[in-house]
């Protein structure tokens, strides 16, 4: 488990006092994977959604809907979690690339951004 100053220098929250504003507006997709006795502290998982949350509000989305949007794919993106850290392994490290891909299940409309690459 991370604690909040290592949260925050992985996540880029500028520090604790900002991360509890945020999780106190319901701005943080942190995510239990299921278990409501999930230990104090935040995973390596919860700073990566939090990069995604914080990619979206990035092109224009609300902070607290990107939380919400990140917080749902969760469970998605931790079936696939080994793919996922073994492909990005074999990154440039100094390489960024995002793809997020989001469909709606009630009337098939998607929406995708990536691949980008600075």
């Amino acid at each position: 488990m991370l604690g909040r100053d290592d949260f925050c220098k992985l996540t880029g929250i500028a520090s604790v006092e900002a991360l509890k504003s945020r999780l106190r507006r319901g701005q943080l997709p942190v995510w239990d994977g299921g278990d409501q006795h999930k230990p104090y502290g935040y995973t390596f998982f919860d700073a990566f959604t939090t990069r995604i949350a914080d990619r979206l509000v990035a092109v224009g989305m609300n902070p607290a809907a990107a939380a919400i949007v990140a917080r749902e794919i969760a469970p998605a993106l931790a079936k696939r979690w080994v793919d996922i850290a073994t492909s990005a392994a074999f990154l440039d490290a100094d390489s960024e690339i995002e793809w997020l891909h989001v469909s709606h299940p009630g009337d098939g409309s998607t929406t995708a951004s990536g691949p980008r690459q600075p």
